[in-house]
């Protein structure tokens, strides 16, 4: 292309060059008395066309020395005559046509270097003029719309790009002449008929007057982004229509303890939601404050994800106990920029856990009175032997009383041992009384193991001797110590010794046998073992075991071992089994041991 254009310029100044000889040919031949050297004008005009304006001056230059030469050469004998009037005359027309034609070639020069500038946008730009024609297509608008620029020159915009607008066509005109800018939205056609959507920006040219001349168009392309708002006001209503149908108390914290959304679900505990600009911790219940606050210092500080239950006050003033779950959204800095949680109303299930925690106490107290039914007779026995130890020594000392002299010294005797038999049953009865005890707070104290096992197997020796059960006492330990509620552990030893009596009962023949030890195992725990000699527990039993209202008994309630194992564990402690099904069954408590 570019050797056809030099090509082209090398035939327009060859042709130039031969228009000049043929005017100079004309001027040196014409009598006619006209100013032949104005057709040099031609010459200068037809330079400008392509150019520079050095070229333009040096056409000029030449036309002008050649029309003088002209003049001299064929009126040299009369230089002062009508020709010099012509002569001056091309002269000035043609200097002339050469300084308009060299500043419209400036003037060219720069719009063609701004038109450069334009063409180097990304942005489709056009002007048009006022009927909306169009004048300038760069090469972005050709890239945008599909149209080449000859294509587009002198079509007007808002036909050929099926132009909509947002606001009424007139209504931006009127902004635009007002303001000299106007600034929207527009829907627009492409070639291939495909619509985009596209921010436009017009600016308003004036001429020097004041009046307007033309409009510079400058158009982006943003139906991606249209695209991407939409997509994402349409994930919001759906995270929205999410987060207001889930079955929980949504909100979001701001780092400075400001709640700045929460989910529709809030209305249902009262609260405002026109009014969220507040802090959770208003809402919380007083006395789970403090612990509030402390949670939140932890959790800022290590950014993890925290969980809590608190109780939070609702619109009516009502505070119901909630559990809260809270996770930090993290910025790329590792810093927190925003807390998500939720809130979870468990207020029924938290009196569903007091009132069944009530119903536990009174299932273990039911338990202790029903061990306490099955020990009636050991418990007369322990009772009825100190008490008539007590007539006996009595009488005895009333009779040495009698006698002359008193034996005083016997006398003496005699009552050490009411006191000590009265002391005695006094024991026994206390005992009892605390096992039937309801409702009594856990009361943790420093026992002696050996202490515990011999107490508590004195409440039910007597039974065990009723059914010639014999009982082996192992104490390897006897200053061993744990530290628990008296009556608790007692309630355990004795549940586990009348289920060892109730298995060697089913024992027809064969020894019947119960063994006791206590024990240090490898690890300083306190270890209780209970071991029978009865025909022991199937696998499949051994799962349930310890599983409330599963027994193995036919009247039984199926709530001992299960107590156990929860006294066991506020203890800090575990309860097993192992057993072989004709080998008996052996319990084995092992309890943390305390050093005072």
């Amino acid at each position: 292309m570019e050797l056809g254009l030099g090509k082209h310029r090398f035939l327009t100044c060859f042709l130039i060059f031969l228009y000049v000889a043929f005017v100079f040919y004309l001027d040196n031949l014409s009598d006619s008395g006209m100013a032949v050297a104005v057709m040099y004008v031609i010459a200068v005009l037809l330079a400008s066309g392509f150019a520079s304006a050095n070229v333009i001056r040096a056409t000029g230059t030449v036309c002008v020395v050649l029309t003088v030469s002209a003049f001299v050469w064929g009126h040299y004998d009369d230089l002062f005559d009508d020709s010099l009037a012509r002569c001056i005359f091309s002269v000035a027309a043609i200097a002339i046509t050469t300084v308009l034609a060299v500043r419209n070639q400036r003037g060219t020069d720069v719009l063609a270097q701004r038109a450069g500038l334009l063409n180097l946008s990304n942005d489709a730009i056009f002007v048009r003029d006022l009927e909306g024609a169009i004048q300038f297509w760069n090469r972005g608008a050709e890239k945008l719309y599909g149209y080449r620029s000859y294509e587009a020159i002198n079509a007007v915009s808002a036909e050929l790009l099926n132009t909509k607008f947002d606001v009424r066509h007139a209504e931006a005109m009127a902004c635009l002449v007002e303001t000299g800018r106007w600034e929207g939205e527009l829907v627009q056609t492409k070639r291939d008929g495909s619509q985009l959507t596209v921010a436009s920006r017009w600016s308003l040219s004036r001429d020097e007057r004041g009046r307007p001349r033309a409009i510079l168009e400058t158009n982006t392309d943003i139906s991606e982004r249209k695209r991407t708002e939409v997509k994402l006001q349409e994930q919001e209503r759906e995270r929205r229509v999410i987060l207001n149908t889930v079955p929980a108390f949504v909100w979001t914290n701001l780092t400075d303890g400001t709640v700045d959304y929460l989910n529709e679900r809030w209305t249902e505990l009262g609260i405002d939601l026109s009014g969220i600009s507040r802090r959770l911790e208003n809402l919380i219940h007083p006395s789970d404050l403090p612990r509030w606050r402390d949670l939140w210092a932890q959790a800022e500080q290590s950014a993890e994800m925290i969980e809590t239950e608190c109780r939070l006050k609702t619109g009516s003033g009502v505070y119901r106990w909630m559990l809260m779950r809270g996770s930090p959204l993290m910025s790329n800095a590792g810093e927190v920029v925003r807390w998500y949680g939720v809130m979870n109303d468990i207020d029924a299930l938290r009196q569903t856990e007091e009132a069944l925690q009530q119903a536990h106490a009174d299932l273990a107290h039911a338990t202790r009175v029903a061990t306490l039914g099955e020990l009636v007779a050991s418990i007369a026995h322990e009772v009825n032997q100190p008490l008539g130890a007590v007539v006996t020594n009595g009488e005895a000392a009333l009779r040495w009383l009698h006698r002359t002299p008193p034996e005083i010294s016997e006398v003496r005797d005699g009552l050490d041992r009411v006191i000590a038999e009265g002391q005695r049953a006094s024991e026994v009865v206390r005992r009892l009384l605390s096992l039937s005890k309801k409702g009594v707070p856990l009361n943790k104290s420093v026992l002696n193991c050996a202490e515990l096992i011999t107490e508590s197997l004195a409440l039910v020796q007597r039974e065990l001797m009723r059914h010639d059960i014999a009982v082996d006492v192992d104490i390897s330990a006897p200053d061993v110590k744990v530290r628990g509620d008296k009556i608790q552990l007692q309630q355990v030893l004795i549940n586990l010794l009348m289920n060892a009596h109730h298995a060697v009962l089913e024992v027809q023949n064969g020894a019947r046998n119960i063994r006791i030890s206590l024990k240090l195992s490898v690890t300083s725990d306190v270890l209780i073992v209970v071991q029978d000699s009865g025909h022991g527990i199937c696998r499949k039993h051994q799962e349930r075991l310890f599983t409330t209202f599963f027994t193995t008994k036919r009247n039984g309630l199926g709530m001992g071992l299960s107590i156990c194992r929860s006294i066991i564990s506020a203890h800090g402690g575990r309860i097993s089994l192992q057993s072989e099904e004709g080998e008996g069954a052996i319990f084995t408590i092992e309890l943390p041991a305390c050093s005072t």
